[in-house]
């Protein structure tokens, strides 16, 4: 007997991507690829297809690469549900840090793992203002003392950060 890949309710599809899209959790495997692993599954099928597009939770960890049109794509289609970012290419012009700054309410947590001087008065903008969801900053050593200095210069304490959790400023002595 054979059925179809359309059988699946979509609410189990959804949850076959999503513990796709979690992958391994080894050191070895490079998470930001395996965050983004999951949309080869939407080649299977339209149905495939349909069903991650309408998954809001599938879209909210974003790698921030070198395209603005997939942050704006993320965004879209991760609804009103929590962002988890990550900042992984120094190419990124820094116009498109600015596409974040409308969602900064849903911003859950941020992973710098890269930074580019240009990107200093985009980021400066989007923490400017209260990120009531932020849990988790990341902030790595080149951020703090190659371009800025101290990490405060862009990350206002003023603005609040109420449900931060955690906090990693990276820093060579």
């Amino acid at each position: 007997m054979t059925t179809s890949n359309n059988a699946l309710l979509p609410e189990i599809l959804a949850r076959v991507f999503a513990l796709y899209a979690q992958g391994k959790r080894d050191p070895q495997v490079d998470f930001t690829t395996c965050r983004r692993s999951w949309v080869r599954l939407m080649a299977v099928s339209r149905y495939w297809r349909n069903v991650a597009c309408s998954t809001p939770t599938l879209w909210r960890n974003i790698s921030v690469g070198s395209k603005a049109q997939w942050l704006e794509l993320c965004l879209t289609r991760s609804g009103m549900c929590a962002l988890d970012v990550s900042f992984d290419n120094p190419n990124l012009p820094a116009s498109t840090i600015l596409l974040l700054a409308p969602h900064r309410s849903r911003i859950r947590s941020i992973h710098l793992t890269m930074f580019s001087f240009p990107w200093v008065k985009s980021l400066s903008h989007l923490f400017a203002d209260i990120m009531p969801a932020m849990e988790s900053l990341r902030v790595p050593e080149t951020l703090q003392t190659s371009y800025l200095g101290p990490p405060w210069t862009i990350l206002p304490c003023k603005a609040g950060y109420p449900r931060l959790l955690y906090l990693e400023l990276t820093m060579a002595i």
